[in-house]
């Protein structure tokens, strides 16, 4: 199970571009989008607010390429359902009533909008993309750039470390120091290369483009027609 949620990672962050309004959309319009939901997602606390902002995620879900919409299904829904259990177990409301289901309610589909539309979101932005949205902060971009670049090999190492473990009938936790050494020197080689090409902290260079603003629209329309919809479910 680890290793097969192990390798959707790796796809993800590996990136491969589609031709999907998903992928062409405007990154920095992505990215505030998916802010608005995270604000709006955790600051509302009624079941009826929560599901009017699902919409978006729902959304996502229908454009994203049905590989994507699987995964991030299956790997939002792990942390989703530990959160209900958790909920159910530790609510202060006594089980079975109103208040103790719409608890429950409320922090499973708050848990399962924000982890899928985070995975959808990134896995659908080209990494240069998001690079140039923070060129101003030159340790930013090279963190973000180093990060998709390096962390799909180091995801991939782990699971291979983790299929090999299993097969030796050792502890899963034998993995992390190999792995940690391995990422460790991996970053030192890249530092040293950086060096040797001169590497300056300085601003960044565009290349590229952030993406279409007309392939955005839809998903502005779709978030602005789920907040509207919630702001009248709380005016009601």
């Amino acid at each position: 199970m680890i290793y097969g949620i192990l390798q959707r990672v790796v796809r993800v962050l590996a990136y491969e571009e589609e031709d999907s309004i998903l992928y062409r959309a405007h990154a920095g319009v992505k990215v505030l989008s998916l802010v608005i939901l995270w604000v709006l997602l955790l600051y509302y606390n009624s079941v009826l607010l929560v599901s009017s902002m699902m919409l978006y995620v729902l959304y996502l879900h229908i454009i994203a390429p049905k590989w994507l919409s699987r995964h991030a299904a299956i790997t939002a829904s792990i942390p989703a359902v530990s959160i209900l259990i958790a909920a159910a177990l530790l609510s202060p409301y006594k089980p079975l009533t109103n208040a103790w289901l719409e608890r429950i309610l409320i922090l499973t589909l708050r848990v399962y909008g924000l982890a899928s539309a985070t995975l959808i979101t990134f896995a659908t932005t080209n990494p240069l993309r998001l690079a140039i949205l923070v060129r101003g902060s030159p340790i930013l971009h090279d963190l973000l750039t180093l990060f998709y670049r390096t962390s799909p090999q180091v995801i991939e190492d782990l699971a291979e470390a983790l299929a090999a473990q299993r097969l030796l009938g050792k502890p899963v936790y034998h993995t992390l120091v190999p792995v940690t050494l391995t990422s460790l020197r991996r970053a030192e080689g890249i530092a040293v290369s950086l060096q040797s090409r001169g590497y300056r902290a300085s601003r960044r260079t565009i290349i590229g483009s952030l993406g279409s603003i007309r392939d955005a629209i839809p998903l502005v329309t779709v978030l602005t027609f789920s907040v509207i919809a919630s702001i009248i479910i709380k005016l009601i």
